[in-house]
Formats: C-alpha cells, structure tokens, sequence
C-alpha cells in the first residue's frame, strides 16, 4: 500500500467519523455505546465499499445512517431528515471550500482542504442545531416536510453526480439541472405556504385558548356571584325571621340595637364594585364580554377600584372579536400590572357606541417613576420581572393590521390613558 492510497484511506476514516458523529451531534437519542459501535462498523464496511463502489457507497452509508436512526427513534421523518441534514451540510462546506481555492486561484491542497471543509461542517451543524433544528422539532407537520425535502435534495444531489460521472449520461445534464431548478421551485413555494398556514393554525389555536380561558373565568365569576345571592337570600330570610320576633313583642329598643348591630352590617353583603360594573350587560358580545368581566374581577380582587361604564347597548363592532379581544387583554393586563405598584389604585373603564362607531377609553393611575410613552412602545419593552410583560409594541401591530381602528396613548397628571376608536368600515 503506498502513501498515497493510505492518505486516501486516512481521508475517507476521517471524513465518515465526521458524519457520524455530527449525525449523534443532532439528534442526542444517538450518544450512546451501541451507536459508537455501529459507528465503527459503518466506518469499516464504508472504507471497504468505497474502493469497489465509489461514489455509490456514499449512498449505500447515507440509507445506513436513515436506518440506523430510525432504530433508535422509531421515526421515520427523523429518520430521514436528520442524516440528509448532515449529508447536506458536509456537502455545502465542501463545495465552499472548492469554491473558495477557484476564486482565489490557489493550488488544491488536499489535507488543508479536508481540515477546512471539517471544521466549516463543525461550524454549520452548529449554527442547525442551535437556530433551526428546534424549530423543526415543534411540531410534526414541520418534521414531516422538513424530512421530505431534505431527503428530496439527497437523492437530488445523487441523481446529479451519477449523470457527472457517466460519460454516456452527460447528455441529459442541462435537463437535469432544468429539472432541479422546477423542483426547487416547486418546493419552495411549498415550503412558504406550508410555513405561513403552520403559523396561522398556531395563531388561531392560541387566540382559542385565550378566549376559551377567559370564557372560563367570566363562568367561574358568575357562579361565585351566584353562590353570594344565594347566601344573602337565606341570611335575608333569617333576618326577617328575626324581625318578626321583635315586631311581635314590640320590644322597639331591641329592634334598635339589633337594626343597628347586624341588619345595618348586611350593607357590606352586596359589594358595591359589582353595582359599578352592572353596566357590562350592555355589551351583547360574548368574547369582550368575558374579557373585560374576568379582567375587572381580576383587578377588584387585588383591591383595586374598578368602575365601568357602558350607556348604549353594544351588539356589533367592525372589527375581528378575535383580534379586539387580544388589544382589550393587554390594555387591561397593563393596567392591572401598574396599579399593583402604587397606592389608591384605580381603573375605569368606558365603551361609548356611536351608530356604528366604538370608543373604548380605559383609565388607569400610574407611579410617578413611569418610563416615557416612546420606550414603552419599544418592540420587548416590559417592566414586569423576568421581561414576561407584554409591550406596546404589540399593540400597535394588531392595530396596523385593522384600518379601521385606531388608538390613542397617553399620560396625564399621573393617569396613564388608552382610547381605542374603532370606525365603521366604508362600502
């Protein structure tokens, strides 16, 4: 065996260890000793093929490693997908590599550009595992396509090669490529679409659950209010029991003292922030109905002050429930969040309905210490600890999205004020 044959061998070891090990890089399930010792096997058995089937070993390694995942995850999506990933990225650090002593017109030298291209592939399953592979991982329909086009582009790639490497086959080269590009075409508008109805299917199920949550505590409230009327009404009878006793014996001085001692006490029994929020029942809108009622029960139980007001009946606005209720959930989770802080706090609420047209003014105190209006519309602006607060930001993007609506931020004499104006939208 002379030198050249065994730095070939020494290459091809180290190149095959490489994809092995990236591939136990990106999927963890892998690190273990039976993966070690199928590794070992691999890398001899492919030393053994490359020399008697070339370029087609690398393809008889490639469906190895598939099988060898899919072993150990009992998936085939992952299966495909995470071996294509590592062939993919080997295979574009190579061509920048090549590419890169092209440009600048320098001698091929074969160690240093196996060094390079080693260390570039190191770097690339880096940069997959840290920014994308997550993202992958996150649901099944992404794994699904993912896999699929990774696994497309392998096979791709291979198809290529071989027609390189056959003299005879070069002849349909300029159709292959044409092809290629179709397809690439093709799956990449696959992939937009996929990837923009992937996210409004998450969007939708999120802004679901939101309002299912809130549904769940406007029906919690209400049978908690439920449960107090029906306790004041018995306690109302044993007052009236109580009473007629009294009345009877016209003991007048008892009925003082116990007028004064217990029956004036039952004021306390019906609270008066429920007799300031009465008005909700003018809003006809299911969902910004619990919205607003298990946000103002939120805040009367932290023993904030809370007042609403709603004049007019409100049975239609021009504008998404799912998107008003999102605006409306942030402008008062902010608003509670600021009167925790400070003393008296207060908050009022007023929905005033014109026509078609519909302001909803919310009023809240606020610290003196406040951060100025533009930094607290800065995109991740918070101040809750930890940055778990929800910003300005997000506001005036659901608002940039509805023409039609319109909002008002201000701060004065230490009341921070928001004023959403929803118009009617014309023809």
């Amino acid at each position: 065996m002379n030198l050249d044959t065994l730095e070939s061998l020494l290459i091809v070891i180290v190149q095959t260890a490489c994809i092995f090990w990236v591939t136990s890089y990106l999927e963890t399930h892998l690190k273990n000793r039976y993966y070690v010792i199928l590794s070992i096997i691999g890398i001899i058995c492919y030393m053994a093929l490359y020399f008697l089937m070339n370029f087609f070993a690398t393809a008889v390694l490639w469906a190895s490693l598939c099988a060898v995942t899919y072993y150990f995850r009992r998936n085939i999506y992952i299966a495909l997908f995470i071996p294509s990933v590592t062939f993919c990225l080997y295979i574009f650090s190579d061509y920048i590599i090549n590419f890169s002593y092209t440009i600048l017109h320098l001698v091929l030298n074969i160690r240093l550009t196996v060094i390079l291209g080693t260390l570039l592939f190191f770097f690339f399953a880096y940069i997959f595992k840290t920014w994308l592979l997550e993202k992958c991982y996150k649901d099944l329909l992404t794994m699904k396509i993912s896999g699929i086009i990774a696994t497309a582009t392998i096979c791709v790639y291979f198809c290529l090669v071989v027609i390189e490497r056959f003299p005879n086959l070069r002849i349909y080269l300029i159709d292959a490529h044409e092809l290629f590009m179709i397809l690439y075409g093709l799956l990449s508008a696959i992939i937009c679409f996929s990837f923009i109805f992937i996210k409004r299917t998450e969007y939708e199920n999120r802004e679901q659950k939101r309002q299912m949550s809130y549904l769940i505590e406007y029906s919690e409230q209400a049978e908690k209010n439920y449960l107090e009327i029906l306790k004041f009404k018995h306690d109302y009878k044993n007052i009236l029991i109580s009473l007629e006793e009294y009345i009877e014996t016209e003991d007048l001085t008892g009925l003082k003292d116990y007028f004064r001692n217990s029956i004036k006490a039952t004021g306390s029994i019906f609270d008066q922030e429920i007799f300031r929020m009465s008005s909700i029942s003018n809003i006809k809108i299911r969902e910004i109905k619990s919205v607003i009622m298990s946000k103002l029960y939120m805040a009367h139980e932290k023993g904030i002050h809370v007042s609403i007001s709603v004049p007019e009946v409100v049975n239609h606005l021009e504008v998404s429930t799912m998107v008003l209720v999102r605006m409306l959930g942030i402008i008062l989770d902010n608003a509670i969040e600021a009167s925790e802080e400070i003393e008296h706090p207060v908050i009022e609420l007023a929905i005033v309905a014109d026509h078609k047209d519909c302001t909803f003014m919310l009023i809240n105190n606020c610290p003196h210490d406040l951060p100025k209006l533009h930094d607290l519309k800065k995109a991740s602006f918070t101040t809750k600890p930890g940055n778990s607060g929800i910003g300005l930001t997000n506001l005036d993007e659901l608002v940039r999205l509805n023409t039609n609506v319109f909002l008002d931020t201000k701060i004065q004499n230490n009341k921070f004020i928001q004023i959403i104006t929803i118009c009617e939208v014309e023809g």
